[in-house]
């Protein structure tokens, strides 16, 4: 089952951004990652993959209805630190998530095609796996590549998962955006496993 949620999104100062900060404490529960730091800001790193003709850009970019994004998420560069698989698709107006959290040194394989070993995926249950194999899928039917770094603290304040309105709020200060190929890439994606990529021929 794929996560769905809608999503709006507003563009405002850091003045603005406090005051929204302080007015959601008092309704909703901070999250739990933030908990303890500056500002309730935690780290967050997403690695865009894309083709070399820019597929996926160029969908946004034409405003598609039905598209999807490839990107690796981690939260600190430790090597001990999972790195996560991400499917995020739009369809229409609901956004569907799939993700599967992976070991940071298998990384660099599952980037060329080789399918995971269930010991590398961090929680073995079919979700997790099922969504690693559709990423890698449709990697491979576009030959998509690490294209695009991006580096920002978040806050996320939650509501009660249990209520009818769930809701959530966003933060976000974004640090770094790189988009030439190979700049500013985490060391685990540059690894040079000696294995061919496979490629789709679709």
């Amino acid at each position: 089952m794929q996560q769905s949620r809608f999503e709006l999104k507003f563009l405002i100062d850091e003045a603005v951004a406090s005051r929204v900060r302080d007015f959601v404490r008092c309704y909703l529960a901070m999250d739990e990652y933030g908990v303890g730091r500056p500002d309730y800001a935690y780290p967050v790193h997403s690695l865009y993959l894309d083709s070399d003709d820019l597929q996926i850009y160029w969908r946004t970019v034409n405003g598609e209805k039905n598209r999807y994004k490839l990107r690796l998420r981690y939260y600190s560069d430790q090597p001990d630190s999972p790195v996560f698989f991400e499917v995020k698709r739009r369809m229409k107006d609901v956004i569907l998530k799939q993700r599967g959290g992976v070991r940071q040194d298998a990384v660099p394989r599952l980037l060329a095609g080789q399918l995971p070993d269930p010991s590398e995926v961090l929680t073995r249950d079919a979700k997790s796996l099922a969504a690693v194999h559709r990423f890698q899928e449709l990697m491979l039917s576009i030959n998509a590549k690490p294209k695009s770094h991006i580096f920002y603290r978040r806050v996320t304040a939650m509501g009660h998962r249990k209520l009818a309105a769930h809701a959530a709020v966003l933060e976000e200060e974004s640090l770094l955006s790189s988009c030439r190929p190979g700049d500013d890439l985490p060391d685990f994606v540059r690894q040079d496993t000696g294995i061919p990529r496979q490629v789709s021929g679709r």
